[in-house]
């Protein structure tokens, strides 16, 4: 469940969408089994609950980045936000620097808030400071970024010679920007996989 989470925070886990389906299908359909052997585990339950609603799947309430999952009317998990916004600010001082960063991090730019490629990026760095981190996952992470960062650098000179082209002419200098930002935002809110 580590290595879906991760592949998911640092934005390569459409590379193995048929493959992350089928083991959440299988968490998913032996819930009551495996939910015994980890019920105590926190970090376990929470962290299989925020996979499975990310990915459609019912499952009962987990806590912080999960609750931000959360759909209406689940007032449990409005309480856990809350009881654990609250515990992990008290916790702060007391961590690792690195660790304590990332939990500042996560309460200021929750993931389930936060847009796809931006929180990929900038999970990069907690993730490469993880000691048990994958090598081989984060070269391949930071890869498929920059392949996606020269494609979408690619579009945005194409757009924008065809709008300096027309904009210029007429003097609407604002309307170039316009088209800029609108480009950004269309990438980042409907973000579409490159194809194979």
């Amino acid at each position: 469940m580590n290595l879906m989470s991760s592949k998911k925070k640092l934005g390569v886990a459409y590379h193995f969408e048929e493959e992350i389906g089928l083991v959440l299908q299988e968490y998913h359909d032996n819930y009551s089994q495996k939910n015994g052997l980890y019920k105590d585990d926190l970090y376990y339950v929470s962290l299989r609950f925020r996979l499975l609603r990310q990915h459609s799947f019912f499952a009962s309430s987990g806590l912080y980045e999960a609750t931000y999952l959360r759909v209406h009317e689940e007032d449990i998990l409005e309480e856990a936000l809350e009881l654990s916004k609250t515990k992990l600010k008290e916790l702060v001082p007391y961590l690792a620097p690195s660790l304590a960063k990332h939990v500042v991090h996560a309460l200021s730019r929750p993931m389930g808030k936060a847009l796809p490629r931006m929180y990929a990026r900038e999970f990069m760095s907690f993730y490469q400071e993880d000691e048990f981190h994958d090598q081989v996952l984060l070269k391949f992470a930071k890869l498929d970024f920059n392949i996606l960062q020269r494609q979408h650098h690619q579009e945005l000179s194409i757009i924008s010679s065809y709008v300096n082209y027309f904009f210029l002419r007429l003097l609407v200098i604002p309307l170039v920007f316009c088209v800029k930002l609108a480009f950004f935002w269309l990438v980042e809110v409907y973000y579409e996989h490159p194809p194979p």
